[in-house]
């Protein structure tokens, strides 16, 4: 299971919607909003391998959420699996297939969660998860 791989098109998909982008940890003294994504194993038995990516996207908690929840409709997409003409790939990750020399990944929405700041978690957060498909070349 090659999860830099993934790990790097999730990271350049992400970085092309927002500049702050770290992968698994978040940030000491984050300047917000940010985004933290971690790739979880599902199953690697078999000809692909299923994958978990989970995207939380973080604010001040003096902010509302509303530029987070715009953010988050932007990392989500229209869903469509071939675009809303048929022919376009969607705009977001919900039913994106990215094709690379090495790798095939489809990615499909499981959930989304938001949480209001609060004495554990200190910051808005917007929790966004997906399946992946991974299939090697």
């Amino acid at each position: 299971m090659n999860t830099d791989a993934v790990a790097t098109q999730v990271y350049n998909f992400l970085t092309g919607m927002h500049s702050r982008v770290v992968q698994n940890k978040p940030i000491n003294q984050p300047a917000f909003p940010y985004i933290v994504f971690k790739i979880e194993a599902i199953d690697d038995d078999g000809p692909e391998d299923l994958m978990q990516l989970v995207i939380e996207i973080n604010e001040d908690p003096t902010k509302t959420a509303e530029m987070i929840q715009a953010l988050a409709d932007q990392i989500d997409g229209d869903g469509y699996p071939f675009g809303p003409d048929g022919v376009k790939p969607p705009t977001g990750l919900d039913e994106r297939l990215i094709d690379t020399e090495d790798v095939n990944l489809y990615f499909t929405k499981r959930g989304r969660q938001y949480t209001e700041p609060n004495e554990v978690v200190g910051m808005h957060t917007i929790q966004l998860r997906y399946f992946i498909q991974v299939l090697y070349k």
